[in-house]
This record gives C-alpha cells, structure tokens and sequence, in this order.
C-alpha cells in the first residue's frame, strides 16, 4: 500500500512544488491544506504516514501543530520545510517531535531522499543545515533563546507580535492563566520586563520574521 502523504503549508507555490516532486514518484498517495486545524483533522481521520508542514502555518504555528500530531499518532512522521533561518528554530522544531527539517531551497531530489528516509523510521536534516548545526556545536555558540523550552519559543513568538494573552491562549487550547505564567517565565529568563522588551530581543535576534 501506497504511504499516504499530507502537505500542510500555508504558501501554495511551495505546496504546489512539493506536490509536483512527490507525484513524479508515483508512489505516494498526497493530500494538501493550508492550515493547522484541517491538517490535524486529517491526521485523526485518516491514516497519515508522513505529513510536510511550515514553520508558519496561520495561527498555530509549527511547534505547537508538531506537538498535537506527535501526542496523537506516533506513527505520522513530520517533516518541516521552512523558508531559510536561523538554527534555533530548526532545533526547536525537532525538541518538539519533528522527524526532519528542510528549506524551501532544498532540491527535489533531496526533498525525495528527505521523504523516503522519513518513511523508513529514520530521522532526516538537509545536508547544509547538517553542517551548520555540526559546526554549532564544535564552536560552542549560544543563542540568548536558547534557554527557552519549545513551548516557551512558540508563545515568545507570538507575544512578540502583541498578541493578548486570551487569542494566544484560544489559539494554542491552553488556559489563560497557563498562558500568562508562560509569559512571566519567558520575561524572567530573558530578563525583560515589558513586551516591548521582548521585541527588543526578538530584533536583536534575528526572530521578528517568525512571530506567528
């Protein structure tokens, strides 16, 4: 039986291309959609083997949509394909549950071997992100949010966005007080107290672009 493959992404030229380069496999049976509640639907409606998703799924967002999956079906793979960034958010994703990470640049017959290992059981990071998180660890760099757990980023990246506490809260299925204490923790560990503060650092860090 053919694996059944979900494309989740919220740009439809990538999903488009993803989709081109599977079908010319002609041996995966694909479906698409462009946010994170109907991939979650299709995850607990069918069986899905391997869903491809983005770091910027609308409201969502990636962690906590890989979080859903990985609590509801051990057996549905995750691959992120996500625009070029920094390397925190590629360690983020896979701390949460992802199974591989590739960009948007990626090569078809990359994006085909990244798939195929996926389905195998195996874990799959492109090759150049290979390298730079190798060489990340032989130089002993840090990122001021490292420090953050999974969570933690994804409710950073919103707050940074000047969410209220009550929409992050409705979209992430937490409790508003949960949420708020996040918040303080994420302002105690970066030593910031106000949400501007938080942008501050989200600047001077590279992440503005991901505040989902």
């Amino acid at each position: 039986m053919n694996p059944n493959i979900l494309i989740a992404h919220e740009c439809s030229l990538v999903k488009e291309g993803i989709a081109h380069i599977l079908e010319s496999i002609g041996q995966y049976n694909l479906q698409c959609c462009n946010n994170a509640e109907d991939a979650i639907s299709l995850v607990k409606t069918r069986d899905i083997d391997l869903l491809i998703t983005s770091f910027g799924l609308p409201k969502m967002g990636a962690i906590e949509l890989i979080n859903r999956i990985s609590a509801y079906s051990r057996a549905t793979r995750i691959l992120v394909c996500a625009n070029e960034g920094p390397l925190l958010v590629v360690e983020k994703c896979i701390q949460s549950g992802a199974h591989g990470y590739v960009t948007t640049r990626v090569s078809g017959q990359e994006l085909a071997m990244a798939v195929s290992v996926l389905l195998s059981g195996r874990l799959y990071t492109e090759m150049a992100i290979s390298q730079e998180l190798a060489l990340h660890k032989i130089r002993g760099d840090d990122y001021l949010l490292d420090i953050l757990s999974p969570r933690e980023f994804d409710i950073f990246l919103k707050i940074i966005k000047d969410k209220p506490v009550k929409l992050v809260a409705k979209e992430l299925f937490l409790a508003e007080k949960t949420v708020a204490n996040y918040v303080s923790n994420i302002k105690k560990k970066l030593r910031a107290k106000t949400n501007a503060g938080l942008l501050e650092i989200a600047i001077k860090e590279g992440f503005v672009e991901y505040a989902s």
